[in-house]
């Protein structure tokens, strides 16, 4: 699946007219306000909550979820999101900029753009359109490339969260510099977790990273067990979307 997206993604960047993308980015970026801090909101004494929206979820059997952003984005942070991500992934995810713009003014907490980054405007980008974070994933950004898209997130002004699944990506990601690591419990190529390797991998990383905890959450006993061996944020998504009850359930999760 990684790969069909990433292909899918690159033809996009590709077809752009640059000189017209780069404008439109400057310009924007000439009236962006500096967003809030998303290291400093989920860096807290107990565990942090980014709550996720998102149209579709390829893992769920393609499962689409009709919302409304800005009233989901309203909803996750008066029930205690210390941040919020959005996917601005259009063809698998059905996310927009949009999407990304109109939630970031909506709210007060920080706001990640969760996407498939692949060029450097796309960090300059996510903050013209409001991101105090960007995803980015090491199992597409290798070795030079991810430290180098690490460095131009702190130049830009906002924060890098680096996505891992393995040792090896993990290692990359401590390369890189990055000062935020998310586990995903999901394996992107098959969309199935593993919620055993996700708590190896999270468990070795070093003291002085912000640790975040991504995909299968549920339970409460989940969030308990991830932190026990360190997870200072859990990033959770459809597990609220597909919920009867998203308020129960959110409940249920931070105890």
């Amino acid at each position: 699946m990684l790969n069909e997206i990433i292909d899918h993604c690159r033809v996009e960047i590709v077809e752009k007219d640059r000189a017209a993308w780069e404008a439109e980015i400057a310009r924007k970026l000439e009236h962006a306000t500096p967003p809030p801090s998303f290291s400093k909101a989920i860096d807290t004494a107990s565990e942090s909550f980014i709550f996720e929206i998102k149209r579709k979820a390829p893992s769920y059997r393609g499962a689409e979820f009709n919302v409304d952003s800005l009233e989901m984005a309203r909803f996750y942070q008066e029930n205690g999101a210390a941040a919020i991500s959005v996917l601005t992934e259009p063809n698998y995810f059905g996310g927009s900029l949009s999407d990304l713009e109109r939630v970031a003014a909506a709210v007060t907490v920080p706001v990640l753009r969760k996407d498939f980054i692949i060029d450097e405007l796309q960090i300059a980008e996510a903050k013209a359109f409001g991101a105090a974070a960007v995803l980015l994933i090491a199992a597409v950004l290798r070795g030079a490339m991810l430290r180098q898209f690490v460095k131009e997130a702190e130049r830009v002004g906002i924060d890098a969260l680096v996505e891992v699944h393995t040792r090896e990506e993990l290692e990359q990601a401590l390369d890189s510099g990055a000062r935020i690591i998310g586990v995903n419990n999901r394996n992107l190529h098959t969309m199935e977790i593993d919620m055993n390797l996700g708590e190896r991998i999270l468990n070795q990383i070093p003291a002085g990273h912000l640790k975040v905890a991504e995909s299968g959450f549920a339970r409460r006993a989940d969030i308990t067990r991830f932190r026990m061996v360190g997870a200072d944020a859990f990033l959770i998504g459809s597990s609220i979307m597909q919920s009867d009850d998203p308020a129960r359930t959110i409940r249920e999760l931070r105890g």
